[in-house]
């Protein structure tokens, strides 16, 4: 009975370790989730396909998204020309924590800054986790739903009020609600 046991553990072991480093989600990945945010598996598919085709890799890495309009927050502290970032490789070669925490990143393409939220202590630790597989993406999708409250607006398919807390004010240029709303049914 021990021997099972330990083989059933190590199993398990193998199954987490297998999830933390794959590349794509799963619809258990998905299930999961929901069953952390109180909401449909299909509303967070909604948000990964806007997001970024639910695709959080690119052949290069973790697929980012230099946001030089945040990178201008920080110029004055590290003496940066954001116009002369165009990608997230130059400014990470420049100044690593700057460019993390100017950058959007993964499938739900979270932005560096919010790295507290998402449960992590520096930047860096916030990119190197993510970069390992989709699960951790996820992981930090679900951790800065809950710490921001935003599972109760994908419960209820308040989509508006989705997308303006998860997305900013100018969600409506990019039909951002109508789209959760579009995803949503698709996958339902």
């Amino acid at each position: 009975m021990g021997n099972k046991i330990k083989y059933i553990a190590l199993a398990g072991a193998g199954v987490l370790a297998y999830r933390a480093f794959k590349k794509k989600l799963s619809n258990l990945d998905y299930w999961i989730a929901a069953q952390q945010l109180g909401c449909d598996a299909a509303a967070i598919k909604a948000v990964a396909y806007i997001e970024s085709n639910a695709i959080g890799f690119t052949d290069a890495g973790i697929k980012t998204r230099l946001e030089s309009k945040f990178l201008t927050n920080y110029q004055l502290q590290y003496k940066v020309a954001p116009k002369s970032f165009l990608t997230f490789k130059a400014a990470y070669d420049y100044n690593k924590q700057s460019a993390v925490l100017s950058t959007s990143f993964g499938i739900f393409q979270i932005m560096g800054f919010n790295y507290k939220i998402c449960g992590y202590s520096s930047p860096l630790s916030f990119y190197y986790n993510l970069s390992r597989g989709a699960v951790p993406q996820l992981n930090a999708f679900v951790a800065f739903c809950k710490e921001r409250n935003l599972g109760r607006f994908l419960k209820n398919k308040d989509w508006q009020s989705f997308a303006y807390y998860y997305n900013g004010a100018g969600y409506k240029a990019n039909n951002y609600d109508s789209k959760l709303n579009y995803y949503y049914n698709k996958f339902k």
